[in-house]
């Protein structure tokens, strides 16, 4: 007891000094309280971590084309934005918290727009119209298409079954009296003599004439034709000649070898039909084994039934 009577002053001397110490005011910090941090007046600085270098470069977006209209009006607001800039430079503008999300596009259409040259107006780019014509163009004069003016103008491009055509068509009516004069008659039949006696053996074999004629009109029908299956109606630059014809035979009274043409008309398709004729229309002898016979091929030559190619 004596003890908790020393101790019980000092408890309570120790009380209250404790508490006159709290009571007594305590000179502040020299660094004053951090606030927290304000999200809209406060800026923040935003780093983006380039990605990962891989094997092979990314390849860049294509950017889409802008409309001319679009292109114009961002020509014409950057002047006027660069202007506002000093003046609002001079204002306190407060810090905003800048995000990549916002920024990127607007800094893609910046760097699009300055890359774009700007474009004519579309009145300006429009394709001219062209003129109208004021007369009616005159109607060209085409001359009447020929066989002679096919024959002479065919060139290169003119397919070749149509070039041999025109060209078949040139020597059935070109006229060739080369083998229609006398002379050229007399040495054809004595060659054509000296072959068949070379081919029966008889050395004083002579030709005999065949009576009467075999006649041949022109134009030729294809119904009439013995040679062609056509009809050959054009008209002739020249009157055809009469036609001779060569023909022998055998030992068993068969033809030895195809008639010979010993005089032309002129005519190469007349010379063929003359042929044939001959050798089927002759009125040769019932016994005429190892003979030898000319038949002559009247052409009657028709000029009123013909067509003209002139």
């Amino acid at each position: 007891m004596k003890i908790f009577k020393a101790l019980h002053p000092m408890f309570w001397l120790a009380l209250g000094l404790h508490a006159a110490l709290l009571f007594i005011p305590i000179s502040g910090s020299s660094d004053d309280a951090v606030p927290p941090p304000d999200l809209e007046e406060d800026t923040i600085a935003v780093t983006r971590v380039p990605p990962e270098p891989s094997a092979q470069p990314a390849t860049p977006p294509a950017v889409a084309p802008l409309p001319a209209a679009a292109v114009r009006r961002a020509s014409q607001a950057e002047p006027a934005s660069s202007a506002a800039q000093p003046a609002s430079a001079a204002q306190p503008s407060q810090p905003r918290v800048s995000s990549p999300a916002s920024t990127a596009p607007t800094t893609a259409r910046r760097s699009v727009g300055q890359g774009v040259p700007e474009l004519p107006p579309a009145s300006e780019s429009a394709p001219p119209r062209p003129p109208q014509a004021t007369e009616a163009a005159s109607p060209a004069v085409q001359e009447p298409l020929t066989l002679a003016a096919l024959a002479k103008g065919a060139t290169g491009s003119v397919p070749n079954r149509l070039t041999q055509l025109l060209d078949w068509f040139g020597r059935l009516y070109t006229y060739r009296p080369e083998k229609t004069t006398a002379e050229a008659t007399a040495a054809a039949k004595s060659a054509w003599l000296s072959a068949v006696r070379a081919r029966t053996g008889l050395a004083t074999l002579e030709s005999q004439s065949v009576e009467p004629p075999v006649g041949l009109r022109y134009p030729l029908e294809k119904d009439a034709s013995l040679a062609y299956e056509r009809n050959f109606v054009a008209c002739l630059s020249e009157t055809p000649q009469s036609a001779l014809v060569g023909v022998d035979f055998d030992a068993a009274e068969e033809m030895a070898a195809d008639p010979a043409l010993l005089r032309s008309t002129g005519y190469e398709f007349l010379d063929q039909e003359a042929i044939a004729r001959a050798s089927q229309q002759g009125e040769f002898p019932s016994q005429k084994a190892q003979k030898a016979y000319t038949v002559e091929v009247v052409i009657d030559y028709d000029a009123e039934r013909c067509f003209g190619l002139d």
